[in-house]
């Protein structure tokens, strides 16, 4: 029996008996020996059920990868073995993601040996210790949303993380990479992305922590909802403002007694307080008449080049979680900078999430940073403080006007972004061309994490499209809408 014909049956079984409730995903699908994308084989310690695994549990394992950076399909395996051009490292991971841990198909946060550190993990140009392999499709469907939010932002200049696809097996313990036909034919699960961890790394966020001069350390500050044990809190949480804590440094570095906590915790209150002032008495109420002074205050203690950037980004996502989850700054000095962007899976319109296609989250309309409400309560608002203060500040709308009249024709254009998404469907869409099996990665992954959706590739297209429809709309009303915005502040926004 040809290896396509087993993979329709096997698909068609697991999707009936899914249906009578007797299956979850992953369903079997018989991989090819051959592949357009870098694959990555992932064979533990001792013995492992994949699918049950918790956020508790560290898997030790070892990752034998196969670069593949062409887009042209290449076999990975010689006499039922992996092709000796592979490269073995070892490492640990764990299931990350606090919503996310307990979907089928789970999201891992993966740290290499140290002396492996250094290695250019599945070809990643820059190297590093700290990855994600992000789970792809299980919020987001299209697979495009998280990469698009990356090329964007490190296309205005920021850092953003270097990401790259690839598919993976997860094995058993007792797996060899000298029987490659079990593992082919029992434990593909797909495609993932891989990209960077958020670390002070060469290549990644610029920054240095000093654990013996707290004066000098720099930080990653995390806003998040659901704040971790492992993370050292900020005192510093007044409302609308989420509490917020330190990535890093983390305990494990320092210990939460270490004097550099307390200064950190002392340079985010200060901080913090500076928009405060300016939206209790000014947000609130009249929205004019901010004295310099205060808006002096702010300004230098802030990055607005970097505000700006995240600002005109994450109003385009439009993200349920935007502003007060998973939200990225970095304390360098005194000055506070906005991002990475982080976890956009949720945003740009997103049906396949949120089928209500009414829902504020989903329409191209209004301003994301006001939750889509009128009211000036702050316990009605999602985004912290600075965001409305900043806005009242003529210096920052100076610097949104300018990023977004810089950008607008390029990469924050319709047809750049439209560009770049079937530029992405069409890799993942490279058919396998051997005798045994001419499905891609897309299919691939497609019928291994088939769900009650079934998501055909009909509707995935559909899906692909219904993002680009909300793309086109929002850059067309942020368009429209953006120089009323920045009025407010008394800015004098250029002929449009």
């Amino acid at each position: 029996m040809k290896t396509t014909t087993k993979l329709i049956l096997s698909v068609c079984i697991g999707l009936l008996t899914f249906s009578a409730g007797h299956a979850q995903p992953p369903f079997l699908v018989q991989a090819p020996d051959s592949f357009a994308t870098p694959v990555l084989i992932i064979i533990p310690d001792k013995t492992v059920d994949w699918r049950t695994l918790d956020t508790g549990t560290t898997v030790k394992a070892n990752f034998y990868y196969v670069m593949n950076n062409t887009g042209t399909v290449q076999s990975i395996v010689s006499n039922n073995q992996l092709i000796p051009e592979h490269v073995k490292v070892s490492g640990k991971l764990h299931v990350r993601g606090d919503a996310t841990s307990q979907d089928p198909k789970k999201q891992f946060e993966v740290s290499l040996h140290k002396k492996t550190k250094g290695s250019h993990f599945l070809g990643m140009e820059d190297g590093g210790k700290h990855w994600v392999f992000n789970d792809c499709g299980a919020v987001d469907v299209t697979l495009m949303r998280n990469v698009l939010t990356f090329i964007t932002q490190n296309g205005m200049g920021q850092y953003a993380p270097a990401w790259k696809w690839f598919e993976v097996f997860f094995c058993a313990d007792t797996s060899s990479i000298t029987n490659m036909a079990e593992i082919l034919n029992n434990h593909y699960r797909g495609v993932y992305l891989l990209f960077d961890k958020i670390r002070f790394e060469k290549h990644r966020v610029s920054g240095k922590y000093h654990k013996k001069d707290p004066g000098a350390s720099d930080a990653i500050i995390q806003i998040n909802q659901a704040a971790r044990e492992k993370y050292y809190p900020l005192s510093w949480h007044v409302a609308p403002a989420s509490p917020a804590e330190v990535y890093e440094p983390k305990l494990d570095d320092l210990g939460d007694t270490s004097s550099v906590y307390t200064e950190i915790d002392n340079w985010y209150s200060e901080w913090g307080k500076r928009s405060d002032v300016i939206y209790r008495n000014y947000v609130l109420n009249s929205d004019t008449g901010v004295p310099d002074s205060l808006l002096r205050k702010l300004r230098t203690w802030s990055d607005y080049q970097s505000f700006a950037t995240y600002f005109l980004i994450n109003e385009l996502a439009k993200d349920q979680d935007g502003y007060h989850k998973s939200t990225f700054m970095v304390k360098r000095d005194t000055v506070c900078y906005a991002g990475p962007l982080w976890d956009k899976n949720k945003s740009y319109g997103n049906l396949f999430n949120n089928p209500d296609s009414t829902s504020f989250y989903n329409t191209p309309s209004g301003w994301l940073y006001k939750d889509g409400t009128k009211t000036k309560n702050p316990d009605a608002n999602q985004s912290p403080q600075w965001w409305s203060a900043m806005l009242l500040d003529p210096v920052f709308c100076d610097t949104v006007w300018s990023q977004w009249s810089r950008y607008k024709t390029t990469l924050l254009d319709t047809n750049s972004m439209n560009s770049f998404i079937d530029e992405q469907v069409r890799y993942l869409s490279i058919p396998t061309s051997t005798a045994k099996n001419l499905e891609s990665a897309l299919l691939r992954n497609n019928a291994c994490w088939q769900n009650g959706s079934n998501l055909t590739l009909a509707k995935y297209n559909q899906q692909v499209s219904e993002l680009k429809n909300y793309l086109a709309a929002r850059i067309l009303w942020m368009d429209t809408a953006l120089p009323r915005l920045l009025k407010k502040s008394g800015f004098s926004v250029p002929p449009h």
